[in-house]
């Protein structure tokens, strides 16, 4: 639950901070650690359950108000 919990804060952090700042890409970081490759753009708002497992590859960009689950 704790986990759960950290996720949901950084998720809200994510979508309250200015895209393709150094904050930005440190908030994307923390939230998916090496699961996430170069030169990717998430469009605010993104939510989620257990979204730290998903893995992104390069260059990937993803449209607002994606609703990801990673079970």
């Amino acid at each position: 639950m704790a986990k759960g919990n950290k996720i949901t804060g950084l998720l809200f952090k994510l979508n309250h901070t200015m895209p393709k700042t150094d904050e930005y890409f440190a908030v994307l970081k923390e939230i998916f650690g090496d699961n996430i490759g170069t030169d990717t753009c998430i469009a605010a708002p993104l939510n989620g359950a257990v979204i730290d497992r998903m893995k992104i590859g390069n260059h990937v960009f993803i449209n607002s108000n994606l609703l990801a689950m990673a079970r």
